[in-house]
């Protein structure tokens, strides 16, 4: 096999990887994980705002393709039959700017598509788009109604997810809960814990780079990069520098600490690594398109649609390899984050795999139904609901290793093993089970609310962790009012007061624990509502 430059910058960035690996496992070795986190974070935030700003003090970019040449690429792909124009010689006009000298993937693949199309033809027919008579473009960009509601569900998942964190789902000395000792509560509020980070964060990515591939195709790279930076790394360097300290002064006041000014990415990891990821996709896609790997698919059928891979055994090998990964990284000494993304179930090798496999969706249309197949008929199962019910398995083989682990009834080491091993398989059909269910159930246009909701809902997951610390502050004034229970010690971010109530205080930690989803969701959505309003805001929210 020929090593093409897609192929070696491919080498490259898995070598970068596995430097960055070494490097954070050295380190973790040798300095406090206080110093090295906010290195890593640093060293992140300074290498994605020298990437994503460059088109702003760029001389080249009038270089860059024009709106035109990335809808000539875009009508070079698809016509329909009402686009379709008889009687002409096929004509091949190329762009302004186009050409050999491409700088990027859309002016090398606006070109050379039309080149490949002009000349394949064996008969005296042009494809054209004919244009709308006002000018527009025939044919508007499809809808994805499904992935609206599986993000709104994922965005409700990831409230609730971090509002467990606050009653106990974690056990990490500087993290701010109540709820720090043995009760139910604490055992089923971690199974829900697993299930969801075993999978959310992993879909998220997937969704997000289905639309960076049409949304780096559409635009052209400089337009990308400054669309990029507007919409997440200024909203990143915010939560970072803003939102997040503020978060944490709120957490340092309700457990009667010391106040300081306290920077940190916080859940805005999400948004560095699909910066980041999103980096690595522009290199490879351009890569791709100079070699001239697309004519390949173009002219070789059975390559120019990859079906989604079998369930067996495809996707179960991908799985558990990547919960293998997770495995061994989490067993290693010092690995609470790793550049800001926390390592847990369905964390680093799987949000990659994901991010790759949201691409290929995008490219090889698996969403889209075109080919007369929904993505039910595509899962590799013998029917529908025989998947869900293997997944439904899945969850509750993942939800028994957690309450096993809970009540010591075995090694941690050998759940450990068991429960990324789990989740490795998890991120891939938790997140196919979603994505299926909504397409099937929810595939139809919004309503006005759930228009606002989805619209909203990037928004709400910027500031939702500043309205969490603050319900639950309001919670512990409120609960100590009549009596003094919540009590935090010197010097600790945690509280371990056994809560007033049956069960230990269970029934009361729920309580608090529906109030405080409650409140959050309905106070970040009408802030959410406010920013939104805001003229230079709007343009980036």
């Amino acid at each position: 096999m020929t090593m093409t430059a897609f192929h070696r910058l491919l080498f490259c960035w898995c070598a970068v990887l596995v430097i960055a690996l070494a490097f954070h496992a050295i380190l973790a070795r040798t300095i406090s994980l206080d110093i090295l986190e906010p290195l890593e974070a640093a060293l992140l935030l300074i290498v994605l705002t020298c990437v994503y700003t460059r088109p702003f003090f760029s001389s080249s970019q009038g270089k860059e393709p024009t709106e035109k040449a990335a809808y000539m690429y875009e009508a070079s792909l698809e016509p329909s039959p009402h686009d379709m124009t008889q009687g002409a010689n096929p004509v091949l006009v190329e762009p302004v700017g186009l050409g050999v000298q491409a700088s990027s993937y859309v002016d090398y693949v606006a070109y050379s598509e039309q080149r490949a199309r002009a000349t394949s033809s064996s008969s005296t027919t042009t494809v054209t788009r004919v244009p709308d008579e006002d000018g527009r473009r025939p044919r508007p960009r499809p809808r994805y109604y499904f992935l609206d509601y599986s993000k709104l569900f994922l965005t409700f998942l990831v409230v609730t997810f971090h509002v467990g964190d606050f009653f106990g789902a974690i056990s990490y000395e500087d993290r701010y809960r109540i709820g720090n000792y043995d009760n139910p509560f604490r055992v089923a509020i971690r199974v829900k814990k697993f299930l969801c980070q075993s999978f959310f964060m992993s879909c998220f990515f997937s969704i997000a780079a289905f639309f960076t591939d049409k949304s780096y195709r559409r635009k052209g790279r400089m337009q990308f990069l400054k669309d990029r930076a507007w919409r997440l790394l200024l909203p990143s360097w915010f939560c970072t520098f803003v939102l997040n300290p503020i978060q944490s002064l709120i957490e340092l006041s309700s457990s009667e600490n010391p106040l300081a000014y306290h920077p940190f990415p916080g859940h805005c990891w999400f948004l560095l690594w699909l910066l980041l990821l999103s980096w690595v996709y522009m290199t490879l896609a351009d890569a791709y398109a100079l070699d001239g790997l697309h004519r390949t698919h173009q002219n070789v059928s059975k390559d120019s649609n990859i079906p989604l891979p079998r369930l067996f055994p495809t996707r179960l090998v991908w799985g558990y390899g990547a919960g293998s990964v997770a495995t061994a990284i989490l067993l290693l000494p010092g690995w609470h984050t790793f550049f800001t993304m926390p390592v847990k179930p369905g964390s680093l090798p799987c949000d990659i795999v994901l991010f790759g496999a949201g691409v290929l969706a995008s490219r090889y249309k698996w969403f889209d139904g075109t080919d007369g197949f929904k993505l039910r008929d595509k899962l590799g199962c013998i029917n529908v609901w025989v998947y869900r019910t293997l997944v439904f398995g899945l969850c509750a083989a993942g939800a028994l290793a957690v309450v096993m682990n809970e009540l010591d009834l075995h090694s941690y080491t050998a759940i450990a093993k068991a429960l990324f091993l789990l989740a490795g398989c998890l991120f891939v059909e938790l997140s196919l089970a979603l994505l299926e269910f909504c397409q099937t159930n929810l595939n139809h246009p919004l309503s006005a609310f759930t228009e606002f909701l989805a619209r909203s809902a990037f928004t709400v997951y910027l500031v939702h962790k500043v309205v969490i610390a603050s319900m639950v502050a309001l919670f512990v004034y409120l609960y100590n009012l009549p009596s003094m229970t919540i009590e935090f010690e010197e010097g600790l971010h945690y509280s371990s007061s056994v809560l007033r109530g049956p069960a230990n205080g269970a029934w009361h930690l729920l309580a608090g624990y529906c109030f405080v989803c409650v409140a959050t969701l309905t106070l970040a959505w009408i802030w959410a509502w406010g920013l939104m309003r805001v003229p230079f805001l709007r343009h980036v929210l």
